[in-house]
């Protein structure tokens, strides 16, 4: 198999996302108008149109062959890699 593009840092994935360990679910966290920064519109609309169509919500959603993904920071990323590292900080290949 070959190897996956390297993921967000673990602390970024932390900043992003909540992990649910009962339901397995990605949920996508508040995100502050810092995190809109350099966009051409304002920061704080920005965020406000964010928070309120994605805070909460599940972030990754079935794909493929039983498998979970979507993107993420225009990324394709598989849910259960985003977990491990979510957890571990390890980018293993898994």
């Amino acid at each position: 198999m070959p190897k996956s593009n390297p993921l967000p840092s673990q602390e970024l994935l932390r900043a992003l996302l909540d992990y649910d360990q009962e339901t397995g679910k990605l949920l996508w966290k508040v995100r502050t108008p810092e995190m809109f920064d350099g966009l051409n519109r304002d920061p704080v609309w920005a965020s406000a149109q964010w928070n309120a169509r994605w805070a909460g919500k599940p972030a990754l959603f079935k794909i493929n062959k039983g498998y979970s993904g979507g993107h993420l920071l225009k990324q394709l990323v598989l849910s259960h890699r985003v977990i491990w590292k979510w957890m571990t900080g390890d980018d293993a290949n898994i």
